[in-house]
């Protein structure tokens, strides 16, 4: 008897556990559209700004600042303060969905180098030149 009911419960945390995961997953994907939906004057003034609270009160500060306007998760959130410190253009967008996202000459030097058998080299050149986050490098290197 008792080792039934430490079977149910076993299958009964097995499901919240998975659960969990589907809502978080959908939280997150609803927290990038409403970043992705900020029209192109209010990204630029947003960036403006979190680049003033990065000079002035540092990272936390700038990633609070871009949660609160954008409803972006904390790990997005810093990542994307990260690619403004860095300088990226599009920082508010997620990096490289995939290869083609890169410019041809460095997709190139990075496939070389991961056909050499030089994957951690070419996930660091990868994370190098586009500020992309470890994760995200290895992922796009991974495709190539």
């Amino acid at each position: 008897m008792g080792e039934q009911w430490i079977s149910v419960l076993l299958v009964v945390l097995f499901v919240a556990l998975i659960i969990s995961g589907l809502v978080t997953n959908r939280r997150r994907r609803q927290w990038q559209r409403r970043a992705a939906d900020l029209p192109p004057a209010d990204r630029d003034e947003l960036g403006r700004q979190a680049a003033e609270a990065m000079r002035q009160r540092g990272l936390v500060s700038a990633v609070k600042l871009v949660r609160d306007r954008t409803g972006l998760g904390l790990a997005d959130a810093k990542a994307a303060v990260e690619r403004l410190h860095a300088g990226q253009p599009n920082w508010l967008d997620p990096p490289g969905a995939g290869p083609g996202d890169l410019d041809a000459g460095l997709r190139d030097e990075a496939t070389d180098l991961k056909r050499w058998g030089k994957a951690v080299q070419a996930v660091a050149l990868v994370r190098r030149r586009t500020g992309m986050s470890l994760v995200e490098a290895k992922r796009l290197v991974d495709r190539l």
